[in-house]
């Protein structure tokens, strides 16, 4: 096998001293609190400990804590000091985290101090927030009454347009350019909730002037100290009001702010977007796929088993993240060794389908032993942004890694994805793996001698190859986040809208005998603090006791169903009357069929949504139901 090599030259070569928490790994503090009293904020937080020892000793050099407010830096403790007094919190809800401050002279770098990375985050209510749900639809003219915030005038509400009018809109006037503008929600407290997920629901229209491309509008959500997109849209073309609906996934439990961020090259690229009907709430996951059947012959009783699907893991994303052609072909190194980076990136708009998603494991092809390993993760333009920092403390040559991350790392969309890892080797050394092109110059085969400046090889050193580097992106974050903190207790069991029993497990037998009655079902999931919307509704017919069979004496078919406007009943038998009632009993509308109709077609335009029975009558006084599920 051939061995990439990079000759630096004495003119590259720049003396500097980085020093950083991933470097010397400087432990962070934990278990931050805030309690709230009189207006006044008392923190406290447990110091760091060095895990590495046996009885979890101080780590050497602590010296002090750092305190940070709406990430403004408010205050210093020395150490072995664990509370600090915010005496005068100056917003509504004041986030706070809290970072270790270490003297470097024990790592060997005396005179020099380093921040760790931060505590978790805990907050204080001080002023006033909206508790869910929240709505908003422009019906008073004004931003300021559910204390909007837009930071351009291109931000108006439009009392003539909307579903209906009025609603708020970007409009291309005054035109700007180069621009990010937004509109931004009031603080939205979600404190105390534990169960279920919180969803951003409106409608949205825009209007296109020119179909560039190049004009965007994200929703995004502010965590207290970052913002992450949840929705991407850009100006490809015109389109009337299409409701839009969203999971806000990692501020459950907390306060939260929401906004419609407009940006772009020429604002006259797009006529506006239209933004109406907005909701933001919690919704607590129901069963799906209910199904009812009879496990048994009719002769042995009418028993209806019912059976659904959990609603906890659906539909969950996972995929690889790659450029490379996903096998190795040679290794890349230093001539005379040393330490240098590599890295793939991932723009916004290639990770568009991975929003709400989590890097959560990288593999890596080093070829040969002997290097020092610490995988990267990293964010923004040049990857400006340290993200995650790992050591590898060892891995198997000649073969791809695949490591899973300690902290996944959680893609919002709102900037650039990089991963990739940090090597140091002796001189003769090869040991990065690549691919054998051809190089996806500037994404697949980015390389950095100093972790700040970036090149692409096949255009800095006309090297045609991909790191063999991969990301695993997935849901099932997500997914333990819910099994772990939204605790499914049981499951309602409803007949006929009526609640019938609880179970645990997801099968339930009803013991009924149903002749010639028919009867629906729905199933509910009961959490710690909420409970679900209805499963799907299932309506078994079919198990007759003592009776005579359907088919014998006339039998129905309608369809759609569910249905809105217009349904058709497809008759067979001697059948001479239609009667709809709803759930509670009462008749609603009675038809007389002519001897010999098959089909006829009914308005039931004028139904209220919900559950009807539509029962049929024989000439000899037979008779027989079905249901008709109205939906809108």
């Amino acid at each position: 096998m051939s061995k990439f090599y990079f000759i630096i030259f004495a003119f590259l070569l720049v003396t500097f001293k980085a020093v950083s928490q991933d470097t010397l790994n400087l432990v962070q503090p934990s278990n931050l609190q805030a309690f709230l009293q009189d207006n006044i904020v008392q923190l406290s937080w447990q110091a760091p400990v060095d895990t590495t020892t046996s009885n979890d000793t101080i780590p050497p050099g602590l010296s002090g804590y750092r305190i940070y407010c709406n990430n403004v830096l408010i205050g210093n403790t020395a150490h072995p000091t664990l509370t600090f007094f915010d005496t005068n919190p100056d917003s509504a809800v004041s986030f706070y985290k809290v970072t270790a401050l270490y003297d470097l002279a024990f790592y060997g770098f005396p005179g020099d101090t380093a921040e760790s990375m931060p505590s978790n985050l805990a907050y204080a209510v001080t002023g006033f927030t909206y508790i869910l749900p929240f709505n908003e639809e422009f019906t008073t003219g004004l931003f300021q009454t559910n204390e909007w915030i837009t930071e351009s005038n291109n931000w108006i509400i439009h009392g003539q347009m909307g579903n209906p009018a009025p609603c708020a809109g970007f409009q291309y006037v005054p035109i700007i350019t180069n621009y990010s503008s937004s509109l931004i929600s009031p603080w939205i407290d979600a404190s105390g909730l534990i169960d279920g997920q919180l969803f951003i629901e409106f409608d949205l229209r825009k209007d296109v002037n020119i179909h560039s491309m190049t004009e965007h509008l994200f929703v995004d959500v502010f965590d207290g100290f970052h913002w992450s997109t949840v929705l991407y849209f850009t100006n490809d073309e015109s389109a009337d009001w299409v409701h839009q609906k969203r999971i806000i996934k990692d501020v459950m439990g907390q306060p939260f702010k929401i906004r419609f961020r407009a940006e772009g090259e020429n604002s006259t690229n797009i006529v506006s977007w239209y933004i109406d009907n907005i909701e933001v709430k919690r919704e607590c996951q129901a069963p799906i796929n209910l199904v009812g059947s009879f496990p048994w012959p009719a002769t042995q009783g009418c028993v209806v088993l019912l059976e659904w699907e959990s609603p906890e893991g659906q539909n969950f994303i996972e995929d690889w993240l790659e450029w490379d052609a996903g096998y190795n072909s040679d290794a890349i190194g230093l001539t005379n060794g040393g330490t240098f980076f590599v890295s793939v990136r991932f723009t916004q708009a290639q990770l568009s389908q991975y929003y709400d998603t989590y890097l959560t494991k990288i593999k890596f092809f080093p070829v040969v032993a002997g290097g020092e390993i610490t995988l990267k993760v990293w964010t923004g333009i040049n990857a400006a942004n340290i993200e995650r920092s790992q050591v590898i403390d060892s891995y198997i040559p000649g073969e791809w890694n695949e490591v899973t991350l300690n902290n996944p790392f959680y893609i919002s969309g709102n900037d650039q994805l990089w991963f990739g890892y940090q090597i140091t080797h002796a001189s003769g050394q090869y040991i990065a793996g690549v691919d054998d092109g051809p190089a996806v110059a500037g994404y697949g085969d980015l390389i950095s001698l100093d972790g700040i400046t970036w090149e692409s090889m096949s255009q800095a050193y006309n090297l045609d190859n991909n790191w063999n580097l991969a990301g695993f992106v997935s849901d099932e974050e997500v997914i333990k986040k819910t099994k772990n903190s939204k605790s499914l207790v049981q499951y309602n069991i409803f007949r006929d809208n009526e609640f019938l029993a609880t179970t645990s497990e997801t099968e339930y037998y009803d013991d009924i005998n149903l002749f010639y009655h028919l009867v629906c079902y729905n199933v509910t999931a009961v959490y710690n603090d909420c409970e679900s919307d209805f499963s799907n509704t299932s309506c078994p017919y079919g198990c007759h006791v003592g009776g005579v069979d359907d088919n014998e004496v006339g039998n129905i078919d309608i369809y759609p169903n569910p249905a809105s406007s217009l349904i058709t009943v497809a008759l067979t038998g001697d059948i001479n009357q239609l009667i709809f009632t709803d759930m509670t009993g009462r008749k609603v509308k009675q038809l007389t069929i002519t001897p010999g109709t098959t089909t006829i077609p009914i308005d039931v335009s004028e139904f209220a949504e919900g559950m009807y029975v539509v029962r049929f009558i024989t000439k000899t006084g037979e008779s027989g139901a079905r249901k008709l599920l109205i939906d809108r």
